[in-house]
């Protein structure tokens, strides 16, 4: 799935794998998908990918609560990524910021994020 993404916020539609007790919350009024709701409050190990199939320049990051930024990254066309390690609280909110315009490649092994309790 592509969408085109501009300045603002996009959520998650699908779980990959083993989802690890991570759910997806409420969906929006805006029918843009759902947040990302942390199971279990600890340090992990969070990466970040995305797949821009079209940019001339754009960023995306994961977001804490709408409220902090975990990680990030910026670029044009192609495949950026990223990993940091980051503090969550169960009942934690996760969403992706987006900045400049994209077509952004959605699904397994393309935008996603990854996210290990340490």
């Amino acid at each position: 799935m592509v969408n085109t993404c501009a300045n603002g916020i996009s959520l998650f539609d699908d779980l990959h794998l083993a989802a690890g007790g991570f759910v997806l919350g409420a969906a929006l009024a805006s029918a843009e998908g759902h947040a990302l709701v942390v199971p279990t409050g600890g340090t992990y190990l969070v990466t970040l990918n995305v797949d821009a199939e079209t940019s001339s320049g754009h960023g995306v990051a994961l977001r804490r609560n709408d409220t902090s930024d975990i990680i990030a990254v910026n670029g044009t066309a192609g495949t950026q990524s990223s990993t940091a390690i980051a503090t969550l609280v169960q009942g934690d909110t996760l969403t992706l910021r987006h900045t400049g315009t994209a077509q952004l490649r959605f699904g397994y092994g393309h935008t996603e994020v990854s996210a290990f309790l340490l």
